[in-house]
């Protein structure tokens, strides 16, 4: 059975699908934004070659799920849309306008919102590694060298106790050795 479709729905069925392909193209590049913030270190190996394997493992599976999270979204607004303005029935020009909003979306904004977070994550790493260098390293320093000063003191006063202990014992006992009718430190005559 056919059901009978006007006209006046293909329009605006295109427009629509047109919209939330473009949208759907904004949401796909906060994905993109969080894959750029957590993006590994490309060129450079960690310590250790099995941490660097599993976090590049999660990141994919992360990425994956991302994926699979976004085409299904999209799914949904577009059957949502075919039922709400076609009555169910599905139509290629659906998805193809969908496809064209979020190219579109992609060539113009997306181009420039990406770069646009990239260049504010580049600042805030630059304004980490200003911070790391000149405030929290030098405060770090001086908190360290501080921390040895004291140590190095601490361990003189140690050292410093235990000679006045061992020369108190070492008079203490030439002290009882003395020979008898000899005077001793305490000023005793035998």
């Amino acid at each position: 059975m056919l059901i009978p479709i006007p006209r006046a729905a293909f329009w605006p069925l295109i427009g629509w699908s047109f919209l939330a392909g473009w949208l759907s193209g904004a949401v796909y590049d906060l994905f993109r934004i969080r894959r750029a913030i957590f993006r590994l270190p490309t060129g450079r190996r960690d310590r250790s070659d099995s941490v660097s394997r599993a976090s590049r493992m999660v990141d994919a599976v992360w990425c994956f799920a991302e994926d699979v999270l976004f085409a299904l979204l999209v799914t949904v607004v577009l059957i949502l849309l075919d039922f709400k303005l076609y009555y169910g029935v599905p139509r290629w020009y659906s998805p193809a306008s969908a496809l064209a909003g979020f190219a579109f979306w992609h060539v113009t904004l997306g181009r420039l919102i990406l770069g646009a977070a990239e260049a504010v994550l580049r600042g805030i790493a630059a304004a980490m590694r200003f911070l790391g260098k000149r405030v929290v390293s030098p405060v770090l320093g001086a908190v360290l060298r501080l921390g040895r000063r004291a140590a190095g003191r601490e361990k003189r006063r140690r050292a410093l106790r235990l000679t006045r202990r061992s020369e108190r014992a070492v008079l203490e006992g030439i002290a009882r050795l003395s020979l008898p009718g000899k005077e001793t430190k305490r000023g005793s005559v035998s």
